[in-house]
């Protein structure tokens, strides 16, 4: 109910919308609190702190309006804000054209970048999804994308970078042919 009531006299309907808040750590009271999105659907499913103390937060945007202008689609979002007062310092939009694509969850790499894991959903096969890993340099570029999946429903839900610089990440297949 509260998180109703802050979102309706923040003028946010009921089609989701990101947002960031900023707690007072003894107190719990909040010192800001941040909408981020635009006029469709938008979800933050994961958030890390940046080596600047900062945080990068992930998920899927499907609006081209408010803070997704540049976005075409239902694609992987990822922002990039100021800890202090919650401003938005970056954004990434990354997807395939046609496709649906979500970040679940993120990590952050030894150079500064960051992991992306989620799903991407295929126009013809909009019920089963790949597995999708994003790789994202420090200022929110796209450096490379991997799609990641079998005849069934796969996707990524949990991702670390090891001191060797390899990625192991985790989630759920139904598939019995993933390529390997």
């Amino acid at each position: 109910d509260d998180l109703l009531r802050a979102r309706r006299e923040h003028g946010v309907e009921d089609h989701g919308e990101g947002f960031a808040t900023k707690l007072d750590a003894t107190t719990l009271n909040t010192i800001w609190y941040k909408i981020y999105g635009g006029s469709g659907s938008e979800y933050i499913n994961s958030s890390v702190v940046t080596q600047d103390k900062n945080l990068v937060l992930t998920g899927h945007a499907a609006s081209s309006d408010g803070d997704c202008v540049g976005n075409q689609g239902f694609n992987t979002w990822t922002i990039k804000i100021n800890a202090g007062d919650g401003h938005i310092i970056w954004k990434n939009f990354t997807g395939v054209t046609g496709d649906s694509t979500a970040a679940f969850n993120m990590a952050a790499t030894h150079d500064g970048g960051f992991l992306l894991v989620g799903g991407i959903y295929g126009h013809a096969d909009s019920l089963l999804p790949d597995a999708y890993v994003v790789r994202l340099n420090s200022n929110g570029d796209t450096l490379w994308t991997k799609r990641i999946g079998g005849s069934n429903r796969d996707f990524l839900l949990g991702v670390v970078e090891k001191n060797d610089n390899r990625i192991l990440a985790g989630g759920q297949t139904y598939s019995l042919n993933i390529p390997g």
